[in-house]
């Protein structure tokens, strides 16, 4: 690993652990690369899977043809592709679409406990960081 990666990989977990103190959920690897202000998504998105199980968890949500997140499922491969679904937001008969799937994650409920554990006696907000957000 380059030491460009090593630190954008420092900077994700200090963000992640600054997010599970504050208690945030339900993000996806976009969201991560605003935060920090980086364009590579598929990296990024990458690096938080491979966090999965030790820090988070998978969310996958089917895309409506409009454009909405429909419905969760446990595994994108075995999204019921042949059943029509009405979409719970904007109504719209569909089949659900494997390429249109999101990718988005949720913390771990361990990983909450052991980010707020270690960093009770910080900040309210518990979040610290082993040095300032690179700049990438």
């Amino acid at each position: 690993m380059n030491e460009k990666d090593y630190l954008l990989e420092l900077d994700i977990d200090n963000l992640l652990e600054s997010m599970a103190c504050q208690e945030k959920i339900h993000f996806a690897p976009s969201y991560v690369c605003n935060k920090l202000g980086i364009n590579d998504s598929e990296k990024v998105a990458n690096y938080l899977l491979s966090l999965v199980p030790k820090k988070l968890v998978p969310l996958f949500e089917v895309e409506c043809p409009e454009g909405d997140s429909d419905f969760r499922v446990e595994n994108p491969n075995s999204l019921p592709l042949e059943e029509p679904r009405v979409c719970h937001h904007c109504g719209i008969e569909y089949v659900p679409d494997p390429n249109r799937i999101w990718l988005a994650f949720n913390f771990a409920d361990h990983y909450i406990k052991s980010v707020k554990k270690n960093n009770v006696p910080k900040t309210p907000s518990c979040a610290k960081f082993a040095r300032p957000l690179a700049l990438l």
